[in-house]
């Protein structure tokens, strides 16, 4: 990995639900402008660890800690970015503006119930226009294709100007085309603001093209290496027990 300051340390961190052991003793460490890639089998642990990261559950022994702190003061001061798989889903329907809902991601930096400045509409402004969605400022949200919902989103998370993106399984009911121009926009995101991404999936193969490293997670970190390093036969019969999601999407970096 790269030389640059930690963006993610995970210290032996566990997480307990009931007798259930949902984490085991993961560590790991996330340099600032990588993309990583986060596969492995449902309840395996994944979504437990992207909310501890995002300082909405507490693990049960060790830490996370981001950009050297507590992750609720790193989230509530917009140094988090996120898109969950739900709001993405195809037939979600929400009566506001593409506007409103970007503006919406602008309120870890201000408060809630505080006025919008001048700096916080360009910021919004500023993410429309990065993920090439100024043109639908006024239309309903609820209205648009799955891979519109997409770029609305992004533009909500990166109104905070975030400096981590986390993204949890945000392709799931999009076509390959809108998911062929989801990846090039993250690419573009992760080369030129330096932004550190996240990415939760099942799709093993995309991800494995698109990403940097893969971080493989059952319960315990079963691997944490370079992309190009992950992709194997044993490597997936061991994940997923040979069922593992192959989709052949002709993506190039």
């Amino acid at each position: 990995m790269s030389q640059n300051p930690i963006a993610i340390e995970a210290d032996h961190v566990s997480f307990r639900f009931g007798p259930r052991t949902v984490l085991d003793n993961v560590s790991a460490a996330v340099p600032e402008g990588e993309y990583v890639g986060i596969v492995g089998p449902n309840g395996g642990g994944k979504t437990t660890l992207l909310r501890i990261i995002l300082g909405l559950i507490v693990p049960t022994s060790g830490k996370i800690l981001v950009f050297g702190k507590d992750p609720k003061i790193a989230r509530r001061g917009g140094t988090i970015g996120y898109v969950s798989q739900k709001m993405s889903e195809k037939g979600f329907v929400f009566p506001a503006t593409v506007g409103e809902i970007v503006r919406s991601g602008r309120t870890p930096r201000i408060g809630i119930g505080k006025r919008f400045s001048g700096i916080d509409i360009s910021a919004c402004d500023w993410a429309l226009e990065l993920v090439g969605a100024s043109d639908m400022k006024s239309r309903i949200f609820g209205s648009l294709s799955g891979g519109e919902q997409q770029k609305v989103l992004i533009a909500k998370a990166l109104a905070r100007e975030p400096r981590i993106l986390i993204l949890d399984e945000p392709t799931t009911g999009v076509d390959t085309l809108s998911q062929e121009q989801f990846f090039g926009l993250l690419r573009k995101l992760n080369k030129e603001l330096n932004l550190t991404i996240l990415f939760v999936t099942h799709d093993v193969e995309t991800i494995t093209r698109q990403a940097g490293f893969i971080l493989e997670l059952n319960q315990k970190i079963l691997c944490h290496c370079a992309a190009h390093e992950f992709l194997s036969e044993e490597t997936l019969n061991r994940l997923y027990g040979g069922e593992a999601e192959m989709r052949h999407h002709h993506m190039h970096k």
